[in-house]
């Protein structure tokens, strides 16, 4: 059964409970808490995915926090339909398939509820060091999407592409909903966004001078505010000015 179906069943079950406080306290009393209980085990099996990797594969925490919460805003926005979400990821390298790796499995465990719709990986051929930087050629992401025609969404782990005439365009008139990482922290994304042409974005938060670096530890939520900020089209500039 599926999460949301999970989900229903517990919310028609708490409702009985709330109807019966009155005819059958005990019961109502007994159903509410059978609701409850199964939301907290639905919501401690969404931590434990989020917190173990593919099958053999180790788990960038901080990355998947990213992926983790980008991935319920495409589910939150998607809800149904059948089609491929289409990952756009930097190319592997000596020092980044563990990056890769949690992106991927983190976003795909999240959309899992999404029956019939497919997640796709797809490289955008580029330097690691622009990939890295969030400064991708607008032709190699156009490039990369040509591969998946028709996508759902679009889920882009290597920022706003940059250069050329139609990177300030990016993405044009037809496209998907579109989601992006900027690994760079930069602020390219500011106007479509605002627009609408982009739903949602994902930066790294500035670090702080004397803040103390260490393995990353703690729930999803708190891993995210720790690393992150998420900009929509309503805080765009607060967040862009943030990262200035």
């Amino acid at each position: 059964m599926s999460y949301f179906l999970w989900l229903l069943l517990l919310g028609l079950v708490g409702g009985m409970g709330i109807g019966l406080r009155r005819r059958a306290p005990a019961a109502g009393v007994v159903l509410m808490g059978l609701a409850g209980a199964g939301a907290l085990v639905l919501l401690g099996l969404q931590v434990r995915r989020f917190t173990s990797g593919g099958a053999g594969r180790a788990v960038d925490r901080d990355a998947a926090a990213a992926a983790y919460f980008l991935g319920f805003e495409v589910l939150g926005d998607l809800q149904r339909g059948e089609g491929t979400i289409a990952l756009l990821l930097p190319p592997e390298t000596r020092g980044n398939s563990r990056l890769l790796d949690s992106w991927f499995d983190t976003f795909a465990r999240v959309v899992t509820p999404l029956e019939g719709v497919a997640v796709k990986e797809v490289t955008v051929r580029c330097s690691g060091r622009l990939a890295a930087e969030g400064r991708v050629p607008v032709e190699a992401v156009e490039g990369a999407l040509a591969e998946v025609p028709g996508a759902l969404a679009w889920v882009s782990f290597v920022g706003v592409p940059v250069g050329g005439s139609g990177a300030a365009a990016w993405p044009g008139a037809g496209a998907p909903p579109v989601y992006v990482y900027d690994p760079g922290g930069g602020t390219g994304w500011v106007a479509a966004l605002k627009q609408g042409r982009i739903r949602r974005v994902v930066v790294p938060r500035p670090r702080l001078e004397g803040r103390a670096e260490g393995p990353a530890a703690g729930p999803p939520d708190q891993l995210f505010r720790e690393n992150f900020l998420m900009a929509t089209p309503s805080n765009a500039d607060t967040v862009a000015a943030e990262l200035e």
